[in-house]
């Protein structure tokens, strides 16, 4: 069992990262598509696919950069946590870094993070954010985009075809007149229509359907850059300890710190090239080509976040409808009655 100081960490930073992306992608989705913007139970007529995928993709963007921090230090902790933790290569520990336990670990997540952070700098913190860039914004983009077309399009074009052609007598064992007065006397006018409800199962079945499909379609972006990013950061790490040489050489030599620095920033710019030769060699040494090493594993790990990924879905689109108003009613005309969506 991990103790508490490693997991509440990364938990109260994975909701707060979560609260960022779903709260810019309802933002952004508002502006791009104002009926979105209103606090309606109900979006209609709902976004269209361009426009649930911008907004993911810029949300993703911002999450991205508030996730810069967290994926660093998360990065290095597990690397150190696959090592001898606070060594050095000839065995001695390396000046700065945190205490860790007799397991090779820093006692504390809390102090692992804010020593790192300190040690690698801004620079550290946004080594490989294009990756991490490329990936939040794709991924949820993907995500929005099919989750939203599931839920919405999805649901009406089925409903419209399901209950769009029936017959007369469908029709009346379906119907369900309106409401009749507040005196309580019923109405024989004519001018009101025919009103059929959908299956009351219908929606929900949709609602977790668009769940499954956009963590689905979203695993199939984020699968394969994240063995790619694995590979990356065990490269950062290695040029973090470069990192510590180099400065320690500029405190000596003042003079020389814009040509250490500028050494650096080659460094993690070259660091993308390698990462990528380190890939494909180690595709070719497992007899793979790079599509089957890049989805090496995606199916079982898919398999694993489904059912996570679409709770939360699920769970985001019923609070959203919980608390959000009346407003008119959805109906879709047909010839002779009116198919009622709420």
């Amino acid at each position: 069992m991990r103790p508490r100081h490693a997991v509440l960490p990364p938990l109260v930073a994975n909701v707060g990262i979560g609260a960022v992306l779903y709260t810019s992608y309802l933002q952004i989705l508002g502006r791009l598509h104002p009926e979105s913007a209103l606090a309606s139970k109900r979006v209609y007529p709902p976004p269209s696919p361009v426009e649930t995928f911008t907004a993911g993709l810029i949300a993703g963007g911002i999450q991205s950069v508030v996730a810069a921090p967290l994926d660093a230090v998360q990065a290095r902790w597990d690397f150190v946590g696959s090592r001898a933790a606070g060594m050095t290569a000839s065995g001695n520990p390396a000046a700065g870094r945190p205490a860790v336990d007799a397991g090779g670990r820093p006692k504390s997540m809390w102090v692992f993070s804010a020593a790192k952070l300190r040690e690698i700098g801004l620079r550290g913190i946004f080594a490989g954010w294009s990756l991490s860039l490329a990936k939040d914004s794709m991924g949820s983009a993907v995500f929005f985009s099919t989750f939203e077309y599931l839920k919405a399009q999805g649901y009406y074009n089925f409903v419209a075809w399901y209950y769009g052609a029936l017959s007369e007598d469908s029709i009346v064992l379906l119907s369900q007149k309106r409401p009749a007065p507040a005196d309580g006397r019923p109405t024989d006018n004519p001018r009101m229509p025919t009103i059929i409800r959908p299956h009351y199962a219908i929606e929900p079945a949709f609602l977790l359907l668009a769940g499954m499909g956009a963590s689905v379609m979203q695993q199939a972006v984020l699968h394969p850059l994240s063995h790619v990013q694995a590979e990356h950061w065990e490269r950062l790490e290695g040029l973090d300890v470069q990192a510590r040489k180099i400065r320690r050489q500029a405190r000596a030599d003042p003079a020389a710190k814009s040509a250490w620095e500028w050494r650096m920033f080659r460094a993690y710019r070259a660091a993308y090239r390698v990462t990528w030769a380190e890939c494909v060699a180690e595709a070719r040494a497992g007899g793979l080509n790079m599509r089957q090493w890049l989805y090496r594993g995606f199916w079982w790990n898919t398999i694993r976040q489904v059912p996570g990924t679409s709770a939360g879905l699920i769970i985001f689109e019923l609070v959203r409808r919980k608390y959000g108003l009346g407003g008119d009613q959805v109906r879709i005309n047909r010839d002779g009655y009116d198919i009622l969506l709420r």
